[in-house]
């Protein structure tokens, strides 16, 4: 029987649960996405700081990941299950695939597969808040701004993938393929626009990936 082995990461920050940090209309989870919160008389949030967990489930397939939302004293606030964005096949090494969880105005942003980003609330309710979509060929790397209302991403491409297992010295990728880079922005629930698209040819990049590390009061980080 193969056992499904769980990744945890504690990520080094806490975020202030903040009075005012709520979502214009809570959507329903998509069937990347569910959700849920620790039982409470009243649905305000809790004043105490809060630690964000991500656990990956190492093994799943497809992909299955858990985001955690834990109070001062230990409990589980609020939860989500969703299905991180895939692994691109990277020839010659093993690829560590970017953050799919970012925290920003009391909040927890998450990527799930197809490039949806959502936002989770300390008392349990989910919204998809942007869209930057991808397929399993690439790579998202995404940050959101310390207030919450803008998002940056890079979406990193592999030329499309003809064979996952190729014997040693072979090209897996299509010969036509090519690796390209989209910087996208969008803002809280709009629209998503394409600010750079690069070609880099059929030739994996000499400078390697291009990724966004994050957001600070500067603005963003790649």
């Amino acid at each position: 029987m193969k056992r499904v082995v769980c990744v945890a990461v504690v990520m080094a920050v806490v975020i202030p649960a903040c009075g005012s940090s709520s979502v214009g209309s809570k959507s329903s989870p998509s069937p990347l996405v569910s959700s849920s919160a620790s039982a409470s008389g009243q649905s305000s949030p809790p004043t105490a700081a809060l630690m964000v967990v991500y656990v990956r489930k190492k093994n799943s397939n497809p992909p299955q990941a858990t985001v955690e939302l834990i109070d001062a004293a230990g409990k589980i606030a609020a939860n989500a299950d969703f299905s991180p964005p895939a692994n691109p096949l990277m020839v010659g090494c093993v690829p560590i695939p970017p953050p799919a969880v970012r925290v920003a105005a009391g909040a927890v942003f998450f990527a799930d597969s197809a490039g949806a980003i959502h936002k989770l609330d300390a008392n349990g309710s989910t919204a998809t808040v942007a869209n930057f979509p991808i397929t399993q060929d690439q790579f998202l790397s995404f940050a959101v701004s310390p207030d919450g209302q803008k998002l940056v991403a890079i979406v990193f491409s592999t030329p499309p993938v003809v064979n996952r297992t190729p014997a040693f010295g072979v090209d897996p990728y299509a010969p036509s393929g090519q690796w390209t880079l989209d910087l996208e922005s969008a803002i809280t629930n709009g629209p998503t626009t394409k600010v750079l698209h690069k070609d880099f040819g059929h030739n994996f990049p000499s400078t390697g990936p291009t990724l966004i590390a994050g957001w600070d009061d500067n603005g963003e980080l790649a």
